[in-house]
């Protein structure tokens, strides 16, 4: 869901040498490891964080990172509304739009379209069970409003939309098999003629220091991110960072043509970067 949930600058890209005198490694943190494939089938999979967003992490927690990193002010959703509107001219901002989120967590990006957008539906896809039933307690007098409790990868829809948003990095939440089929996914759910995907990945690599138990380099195609909340925690946050050359090669062969991107933030949060699919 969100890459910037723990830190207001972004996880490093090489193992720290130690975190609390605790001496990290990959070896210490998961045991041996016979190859880089067999690591990445044990560890990356659709829906890997649902059990570290269900057991660790509050719906106040991820207001209180958004606070943190200046996405309270939905600087990322207005960003991209504004792109959708300036490559649609010939439409105005009351045109009903028919939207899609991809990792709803708590609804931020829900409140913010609703507030700047005139919805005609809204698909919230979400994994993790407590929030789907907040989602679903918070939206049911608004009929629009469609919480999908499934991965989009499983989800048998095919409705296209106007505008897709994934944003805080749920796109590195999907391994990175999982992430080309998603952008195969997305490209057939993104309306032809017009429609937009919006993805948001990080831009630097600074170290936030912290409780990160390992990051490394897997190959040169992206780096696998490990993070949970205390040395003794048996449940893991992971991520795959995916090169940003090598992502936009995925997405042109995933159907899209046009491919944007933007460098925004940089406040109190860390540097992001918007990419814009058509």
């Amino acid at each position: 869901m969100y890459w910037a949930l723990f830190s207001n600058e972004l996880l490093a890209y090489s193992p720290p040498k130690s975190v609390s005198g605790y001496q990290c490694s990959m070896e210490m943190a998961l045991g041996q490891i016979q190859s880089v494939e067999l690591r990445q089938q044990q560890i990356l999979f659709d829906g890997m964080n649902v059990p570290f967003f269900e057991n660790r992490v509050s719906r106040q927690h991820f207001m209180d990172r958004a606070h943190a990193c200046e996405l309270d002010t939905n600087v990322d959703v207005r960003l991209v509304i504004r792109k959708y509107f300036e490559q649609r001219p010939d439409l105005d901002r009351n045109h009903p739009l028919e939207l899609i989120e991809v990792g709803a967590a708590y609804g931020r990006v829900v409140d913010a379209a609703r507030a700047h957008l005139n919805i005609k539906r809204l698909r919230a896809y979400e994994q993790t069970p407590k929030f789907i039933d907040f989602l679903k307690e918070r939206y049911a007098a608004s009929p629009e409003i469609e919480v999908i409790g499934e991965s989009i990868l499983k989800s048998r829809k095919r409705s296209k939309a106007d505008l897709i948003f994934m944003m805080w990095f749920t796109f590195g939440e999907f391994s990175p098999q999982d992430q080309f089929r998603l952008l195969k996914k997305l490209r057939r759910l993104t309306r032809e003629g017009g429609g937009m995907l919006a993805i948001d990945l990080p831009q630097d690599s600074r170290s936030s220091g912290g409780a990160t138990v390992y990051t490394g380099q897997m190959e040169k195609r992206g780096r696998l991110i490990e993070y949970k909340m205390s040395i003794d925690d048996d449940i893991w946050y992971r991520a795959w960072l995916p090169d940003i050359r090598h992502f936009v090669e995925q997405s042109r062969r995933a159907g899209f043509t046009e491919i944007e991107d933007q460098v925004y933030g940089g406040g109190r949060g860390p540097t992001r970067r918007m990419f814009y699919l058509r």
